[in-house]
């Protein structure tokens, strides 16, 4: 992305911001980028890198990395 900014719904979301938001909590390397998504125009996507493929992260594991970021 260009400009870093993904827009979802009609809110703009600075990936820069989020991801340093969520680097206290992920110890992992990861990224946010985006998908096109028909209802919303983008859907914000989490990539975390693993080097095992069956690992798959926790319910709980992601309600306390999504609960660092703010409703918009």
């Amino acid at each position: 992305r260009k400009d870093n900014i993904i827009v979802s719904g009609g809110i703009k979301m600075q990936i820069e911001s989020m991801e340093n938001l969520l680097r206290s909590n992920i110890s992992s390397n990861f990224a946010i980028t985006a998908v096109p998504d028909p209802k919303f125009g983008e859907a914000v996507v989490l990539l975390v890198e693993s080097t095992d493929p069956e690992t798959d992260v926790s319910e709980s594991t992601r309600q306390r990395w999504f609960a660092r970021l703010p409703k918009y």
